[in-house]
Order: structure tokens, then C-alpha cells, then sequence
């Protein structure tokens, strides 16, 4: 809830993470792992996502759709801001959680065949 009222001002801001019933002291530690279970929990528990095993969950996709509803459109627009977040405070998002396509559509690459490979073996090798 806290990620879906962020606004620009708030990517500034530093977080400190305490976990339930952990002792703990966040220097940074802390962070990089809620950032961790986020997306891991993303993965095995939003219904928006397609992703080919849930119990073995890696790079998720938005299920294919011709029209979004606002609850999916607020899951999306709340993923994008904790990338952005997770980004901006210099943390590394889990390699298994997006597609190498997606961080080259973010630094202004365009995406090739051969990235489709990940979801797709045999249509990427047919082309």
C-alpha cells in the first residue's frame, strides 16, 4: 500500500526496513532484502503476472490482454515504482524476477527476437 501513493518527491526519501520479530539494524542489509521478498512474492502470487511454473517462479510477464482493469493497471503502475525505487536506492533487482529485454527497453535499447527466446524457445528460433 505504502508503494501505490508514492509520488516524485518520495523516491528521495530513504526507507528503513525493520522485519517482524527480527532484531536487526538496517545499514542497507535490510533493504536489499525486502526488496528481495518483494519481488519473490511478486512472482508467486499475483495473478497478473504469467510466468511458466509458480513454484518454480522466474520472469514474470503482464498476462497477455486486450484491455487491463484498474486493479491490474494499479498492480503494474505499483511494480514500476518499486523497480524505480529498488533502482534508485542502488539496490540489484533478483536476475530471475524480469526479462533482460525489459532492462533494455529501460536504458533505450529495442528488443530483439533473440530476447524472446526467453519465454518462447521455438518461436524465437523459428525466425
Amino acid at each position: 500500500d505504502r508503494f501505490s501513493s508514492f509520488e516524485g518527491s518520495d523516491f528521495k526519501k530513504s526507507f528503513f526496513i525493520v522485519f517482524k520479530g527480527e532484531a536487526g539494524v538496517d545499514q542497507g542489509g535490510l533493504l536489499t532484502n525486502m526488496y528481495c521478498e518483494f519481488f519473490d512474492e511478486l512472482l508467486t502470487k499475483t495473478p497478473y503476472l504469467d510466468v511458466a511454473d509458480r513454484l518454480q517462479p522466474s520472469r514474470g510477464l503482464p498476462v497477455a490482454s486486450t484491455s487491463y482493469s484498474t486493479p491490474e493497471l494499479d498492480v503494474f503502475r505499483t511494480i514500476g515504482i518499486v523497480l524505480a525505487k529498488c533502482l534508485m536506492d542502488a539496490r540489484m533487482v533478483p536476475g530471475h524476477v524480469f526479462a533482460p529485454f525489459l532492462f533494455k527497453f529501460l536504458a533505450g535499447e529495442t528488443p530483439s527476437f533473440r530476447d524472446l527466446e526467453v519465454f518462447e524457445e521455438d518461436i524465437a528460433r523459428s525466425t
